[in-house]
Order: structure tokens, then C-alpha cells, then sequence
């Protein structure tokens, strides 16, 4: 396969890369495309981005957890984070709350929504 063709195929199965982006994909993954793209490499890429879709689903379900007050309101704010930090134990600091909360891109509302969190998650990733 070529790179558009491996495009596509991402494509069918939910995944949408820009050819440049399906380029960085492969260099990050230490593929090399110039020989063709066969079933191994799509294979590959495949378990990749599966692994990265389950467990962005995954910090999703945790959300509502942080939801102090069960509201249900689809984000969730520094006093949520520091609170259930403080439940588990883990005593953040002021200024580590207000670096994750800079980090996700927290708007002047102070709610920190869904692709917010997993921002968050995602940076302190083991």
C-alpha cells in the first residue's frame, strides 16, 4: 500500500489522518514507508491508535468521578480536582493545580470540559 491507500483504509475505520499526519504516524512509530505499507505495518499502526482510543475512553469514564457534586454537568473545575486529589491523598499544591488547569487550556469559566480532562490525564501519563 501506499500512503493514500493507508489513508483511506484508516479512514474506513473511523480513523481521519491528513497524508501528513499519517506520515508522522508512521515516523513516530519508526516505519518506513518508501518500500510500500503491508499488512504488519498496518498492524502496527492499528494496535497503536486502538490503544490510544481505549484509554482516552477510559479517562472519559473516570470524569464523572470527579464530578464532587454528581451534577452531571459535563466538565468539571479546579475545587473538583483538588478535592478528589485531597481524598486520594495526593496534596496538590496551588500552584500544580494551576498548572494543570493551564495546561488543559482552561477557559476564563474555570471548567476544565471533556477533551480538557483527558488533556490532563494524558500529560501525566506513565
Amino acid at each position: 500500500l501506499g500512503k493514500a491507500e493507508f489513508q483511506q483504509g484508516l479512514s474506513l475505520l473511523g480513523f481521519e489522518f491528513t497524508i501528513t499526519q499519517v506520515q508522522e504516524l508512521l515516523d513516530e512509530l519508526g516505519i518506513d514507508a518508501m518500500e510500500g505499507l503491508g499488512y504488519n505495518e498496518f498492524e502496527q499502526v492499528m494496535t497503536h491508535k486502538l490503544d490510544n482510543r481505549q484509554r482516552h475512553e477510559a479517562i472519559l469514564d473516570t470524569m464523572p468521578l470527579f464530578d464532587m457534586g454528581c451534577r452531571d454537568r459535563g466538565y468539571i473545575t479546579e475545587e473538583d480536582l483538588k478535592a478528589v486529589a485531597d481524598m486520594i491523598g495526593d496534596r496538590l499544591k496551588p500552584e500544580e493545580l494551576q498548572q494543570m488547569m493551564a495546561y488543559a487550556g482552561v477557559d476564563k469559566t474555570g471548567q476544565v470540559n471533556s477533551e480538557d480532562f483527558v488533556k490532563i490525564f494524558r500529560k501525566y501519563e506513565p
